[in-house]
């Protein structure tokens, strides 16, 4: 049976599938411990990602190489090159 696609929380890399290759860092500030967790996709940075999985409710800043178009739970989220903030 799949997951829910409203309720599911999911790895960033699954999460962010239909960018693949687009992308390289994400951002989320954990409000309930005060502090910036991030997904780095540069393998040098596989120790010290924070951030393991995005999770529905949340706003996470996700920086693209181009224009892109973020497919998530049957919506497109058209992003811009550069940092954008997303809706979980």
């Amino acid at each position: 049976m799949a997951a829910d696609p409203l309720t599911a929380t999911e790895q960033v890399t699954t999460a962010l599938n239909s960018i693949s290759g687009l992308w390289d860092r994400v951002f989320h500030f954990n409000r309930l411990s005060g502090t910036w967790e991030f997904y780095n996709v540069d393998p040098t940075w596989v120790d010290a990602n924070t951030l393991h999985s995005l999770e529905l409710g949340q706003f996470y800043w996700v920086n693209t190489s181009s224009d892109a178009s973020l497919n998530h739970a049957g919506r497109t989220i058209e992003l811009f090159t550069g940092w954008n903030i997303v809706a979980w």
